[in-house]
């Protein structure tokens, strides 16, 4: 999650902490304070985004103590208390002020005031485009002159060390570094002292190592690594290993003091790209022909080997160029369950997903349901029946840096698109270079479950009635394997046009071995508003009136219907002295 994307928001008056308590429909993670010095001075370290609804001058003369350099200050966003302007105080670029105070803009319909002179004037200041590519900035104390150069001659003559970079137009690519204002580039070279320096994080390092490797002697392996090639640590996007070492201790220190991603692969993944060697001590002992080399490839994309294989002690690195989007920001891929489609039943992590997104991803019933809230963003729809082009569109504009929400009704992990995106992915293999998370959603039996009562308080079975995916004979084997054991069963997908007989089949099966009179709840559309809920029996099932907006559950041998509720005990003792309510 972006720390931007959760800012402290500081009130004084009643009225302006109605103002703050507003703004968490467009940051649910935020937090909302009461302003006190201390407080402000505890989070001054801990977040990129203070925001504060009062008068400017009361915030400046609370923060006066505490600020330092725009390199390490946190971005200050004030907003008066009638929510009319939205000034970004403080650090607009590197601390995210400007981004932070027209996000809050947009979301009140405020002016924004920006006074950074490059956004005046509609160009991208050095240290925005690092911030907005993710670059470290060496020499920063030259940012400002070569701000002063951008805004007298409107560009900036840039040494770029790579084609594909996401540069505004008026960055002027220069061959000769000394005739540059501004060098991005991954290596260590004879730069003019006086301008910054960008390191673009763009290199993969691959690593093998024995057990009980300490993370110095992985850390300066590195470093003698880049040292002799004339690297820079700063641009190191990832290191990558055996899926082996996944939890060696050692290794994710090392990624923690390096600030950089992980990345694991399997020794098959490994070997699609290793020369076969089935006598290399790699091969021996971990079934990979190598492992630095071919994880530097594979973590790479592909790219450019710029250091093959060295061996320093215990330790083995290389070093590739990663192969497309030098520079770019990561993208993420966040499969998010929307709940059975009331939006009162979205989760507080869907619904920040859903804000935090570039781009929504999802059948078009789905993205009618959380219509309000991706309202202005970009959306792909793809029909029913198309999961996979759904999946794969989605994984793709992550790839590119974007972030993606993939909407999945109810739960992703239940029938929904997570686990066809993690097949996917798994088969892709070097598509793992994204930031995956998978949102859970409230499920449809858990909604039904609570219009019919407590239906679902003992074991139960899940089971699809579509044989579009699992053939009918394997349901069938189901149906009878979980009414034999007497469980509740809750059908997904009942019937529609082209399976029309496939409910009252399945119906036929359980009452092979349940009563007739086993109670049965039908909830259609929950908790919409066309929603319509039916307790009836076995035997009296309206078949023809079940669709695909249904979920029938059927109860055990000891499911009860009382006072309109569907019970099923989960097995406490409730007579009379053990569990008993007493009444008057």
């Amino acid at each position: 999650m972006d720390l931007e994307n959760r800012p402290v928001i500081f009130y004084v008056t009643e009225k302006g902490k109605v103002l703050a308590e507003g703004l968490l429909k467009v940051f649910p993670f935020a937090r909302v304070l009461r302003l006190e010095k201390g407080l402000v001075a505890r989070e001054w370290k801990n977040t990129h985004g203070l925001v504060f609804i009062m008068a400017t001058g009361i915030v400046v003369r609370t923060i006066k103590d505490f600020i330092s350099n725009k390199y390490e200050d946190p971005g200050i966003v004030v907003v008066d208390e009638e929510g009319r302007n939205c000034i970004s105080l403080l650090s607009g670029h590197l601390g995210g002020g400007n981004g932070l105070a027209r996000k809050i803009s947009e979301a009140l319909g405020a002016q924004a005031v920006i006074t950074t002179a490059t956004d005046l004037m509609g160009l991208e200041a050095p240290d925005a485009l690092a911030a907005r590519l993710g670059m470290e900035v060496e020499n920063k104390e030259a940012l400002k002159d070569v701000a002063k150069i951008l805004l007298k001659q409107r560009f900036l003559r840039v040494y770029c060390a790579h084609k594909t970079l996401d540069l505004p137009s008026h960055y002027l690519c220069v061959q000769d570094p000394k005739e540059a204002d501004l060098v991005i580039d991954y290596r260590i070279g004879e730069y003019p002292k006086d301008i910054p320096l960008l390191r673009p994080r763009v290199l993969a390092v691959g690593v093998g190592f024995n057990k009980d490797t300490k993370m110095e002697e992985l850390r300066e392996a590195i470093s003698q690594v880049f040292k002799k090639n004339h690297l820079s640590l700063n641009s190191i996007h990832v290191i990558a290993t055996l899926e082996k070492k996944a939890k060696d201790p050692e290794f994710l220190s090392l990624a923690r003091v390096l600030g950089v991603q992980v990345r694991y692969f399997t020794a098959d993944q490994l070997n699609k790209v290793a020369e076969p060697d089935p006598k290399s001590t790699a091969f021996q002992k971990v079934g990979a022909y190598g492992v630095c080399e071919p994880s530097a490839i594979l973590a790479s994309r592909g790219g450019e080997v710029l250091v093959p294989k060295v061996r320093l002690g215990n330790v083995t690195v290389a070093v590739a160029l990663i192969k497309e989007g030098e520079g770019r920001k990561r993208g993420r891929l966040s499969v998010v369950g929307i709940g059975p489609g009331d939006r009162e039943e979205l989760t507080f992590r869907a619904r920040q997903a859903l804000y935090e997104s570039d781009l929504i991803v999802g059948y078009g019933t789905y993205l009618k349901q959380v219509q309000e809230i991706i309202n202005g963003k970009e959306t792909i729809n793809t029909p029913m029946t198309r999961e996979v082009e759904r999946c794969l569109i989605a994984i793709k504009e992550a790839f590119s840096g974007k972030r993606v929400s993939l909407i999945s009704g109810g739960d992703p992990g239940i029938y929904g698109m997570a686990g066809l995106v993690l097949e996917l992915m798994a088969k892709e293999g070097p598509l793992d270079e994204i930031d995956l998370e998978i949102i859970p959603g409230v499920p449809a039996l858990s909604a039904c479950a609570s219009r019919l009562g407590a239906p679902i308080m003992h074991d139960f079975a899940a089971i699809s009635l579509s044989d579009r995916l699992t053939s009918w004979e394997k349901i069938e084997k189901r149906l009878k394997a979980a009414s034999e054991a007497d469980m509740v069963i809750v059908l997904y997908n009942p019937r529609s046009k082209g399976r029309s007989e496939h409910l009252k089949r399945a119906l036929q099966i359980i009452g092979e071995s349940r009563d007739p009179d086993t109670p049965v709840g039908i909830v259609k559309a929950a908790t919409r508003q066309n929603e319509k809920i039916l307790i009836t029996t076995l035997k009296k099932v309206p078949v023809e009136e079940v669709d695909m907006e249904t979920t029938l559950i059927v109860g055990n041998s000891t499911t009860f219907v009382w006072n309109g509720k569907m019970i099923t005990p989960r097995g406490y003792k409730t007579q009379h002295g053990k569990g008993c309510i007493a009444l008057g």
